[in-house]
């Protein structure tokens, strides 16, 4: 029986005890001041604006439901299905992943098979032919976790690289939510300027007849019908925006524009809820035929508004950025174990011999097994180059981190402080939408009237048009606040499994 060192049994304990403890230091996600309640989050029934509560603190994941597009379902399934920038992230992701495999290949043994015929010449002597077939095999211990913290280095980079896949779906979403309101705003910016066109020509045949009668004079009629063609032309330049904006969702839903049309809604499908301006409320009549279409337009949604604290759940680019902390900090570990010798166990067996017959000979047998340590004792600095290398991207994704979840504080407060300031600027035009109304009424009873001229007339016509555009084009970017409210707050998504970045640290 082979003679064994008193010390051999103490020597594979130790072994066993080191194989795979980390270097790395204990884990912790970086310290950061979370608010109590957003600064800009004042009662929304205050003031009607549009978030509410979130039931739970939890955001819906349906998030984008809120807008209550009927198309909009079925856009955002093939945008999942086949946005190109999607694609991408997609496949940035599975390389991410398959790292992981790559690293934890580490921890198991590498075999290799061999067969060779060699033919060789020692000075004078004869040629002579040796044939072999073997195996190989070789493991390194991980004894100070280098395997190991890479394999978490690299699980950490996976999981960052799941979350900027979320961001990316995320923020596609929103930019497609975004383009299909717009396009609708700019329907109802058509609509508009089609019935204020149908309200200048009954103007010109007013006009045309007032001349007719000698009432009024021929340059009355060419400026009611350069006020009747300048909207006109204002109403073909829609068809401008609407087609850039079709065109930008189509590529987004991965199709060729020419091969996608998303046709308009019809106006019965656009009375959405209540209507968007009290100044439908005005009488009747010439002048303000259009006031309906300001019940045709999407309707302000009520976001859900959670605590901030959740907010660093429910970003996946904070998400990914405290991943990316915690890969960091396992680079320090890998970095720390090159100090160390690398403990590494080796094996061989095979047959060798003259010709193929004499390899199923005894003789021809042949093995070997044993361990190896080795450390490497000068470098010229290149261990702590690299380990301080390690610390220094530590610092660096701590510090990104940090930033990242500020920006996030930022854009909320951002988005609520503008859907707040935009809500009262909508109380004031309204009020400048019905008196514009009201004036364009009394101008026009004045001027049947003959008690004044045409020039008042088109004044008041070009207060109102312009009055009720803005009304437009107001209601849109409180539409796209509310939509970069909603990506700001992280739309449906949060960590996985519900946990917190620092729960997902931790296993």
């Amino acid at each position: 029986m082979p003679h064994r060192h008193p010390l051999y049994p103490f020597a594979i304990g130790i072994v066993v005890l080191l194989a795979g403890c980390s270097l790395a230091p204990p884990y912790q996600v970086p310290e950061i001041a979370t608010p109590n309640a957003y600064r800009e989050a004042i009662p929304p029934q205050a003031a009607g604006l549009p978030w509410k509560p979130a039931a739970g603190d939890a955001a819906p994941q349906a998030a984008w439901e809120v807008f209550d597009l009927p198309e909009l379902s079925g856009l955002l399934a093939r945008l999942e299905a086949a946005n190109a920038s999607l694609a991408v992230a997609r496949a940035r992701h599975v390389q991410a992943a398959a790292l992981i495999d790559q690293a934890g290949a580490g921890r198991l043994p590498s075999i290799s098979g061999n067969a060779a015929n060699t033919r060789s010449r020692s000075g004078t002597a004869a040629p002579t032919t040796t044939e072999s077939i073997g195996l190989a095999a070789s493991w390194e211990v991980d004894l100070w976790g280098r395997v190991g913290d890479a394999v978490a280095a690299d699980t950490a980079s996976a999981n960052a690289s799941a979350a900027d896949l979320a961001g990316v779906r995320l923020s596609l979403q929103a930019q497609l939510v975004q383009a299909l309101l717009s396009l609708r705003i700019v329907e109802a910016q058509r609509r508009l300027l089609d019935a204020t066109v149908a309200d200048y020509e009954r103007y010109v045949q007013l006009t045309a007849a007032r001349v007719r009668f000698g009432v009024a004079g021929r340059s009355e009629l060419a400026q009611a019908e350069s006020q009747l063609h300048s909207a006109a032309a204002q109403a073909v330049e829609t068809g401008v925006q609407r087609a850039q904006l079709e065109h930008a969702i189509a590529v987004m839903v991965g199709a060729a524009p020419a091969n996608f049309n998303l046709p308009p809604r019809p106006d019965a499908d656009l009375a959405l809820r209540a209507p968007l301006r009290d100044a439908a409320a005005v009488e009747p009549g010439s002048g303000t035929t259009h006031a309906g279409i300001f019940s045709q337009v999407p309707a302000l949604p009520a976001v859900p508004l959670a605590a901030p604290s959740t907010l660093l759940e429910r970003r996946p680019d904070i998400a990914a950025a405290e991943r990316r902390v915690a890969a960091a900090n396992a680079q320090i570990g890998v970095a720390q174990a090159a100090f160390f010798p690398v403990l590494s166990l080796s094996g061989s067996a095979g047959r060798r011999g003259a010709s193929w017959s004499e390899l199923s000979t005894a003789p021809a047998r042949l093995w070997s097994l044993g361990p190896a340590l080795a450390l490497s004792l000068f470098d010229g600095g290149l261990r702590s180059a690299q380990k301080a290398q390690a610390v220094g991207a530590w610092e660096q994704s701590a510090a990104t981190y940090r930033q990242t979840v500020l920006t996030a504080f930022q854009e909320v407060e951002d988005q609520l402080a503008t859907l707040r300031v935009l809500a009262d600027e909508a109380r004031i035009q309204d009020k400048a939408v019905q008196a514009a109304r009201v004036g364009a009424e009394l101008t026009l009873a004045q001027y049947r009237a003959g008690t004044i001229g045409s020039l008042q007339v088109i004044v008041t016509n070009s207060a109102l048009l312009n009055a009720e555009r803005a009304s437009l084009d107001l209601h849109n970017r409180r539409l796209a606040a509310a939509v970069t409210l909603m990506r700001a707050l992280g739309g449906g998504w949060q960590a996985a499994n519900g946990k917190t970045p620092s729960d997902n640290s931790k296993g």
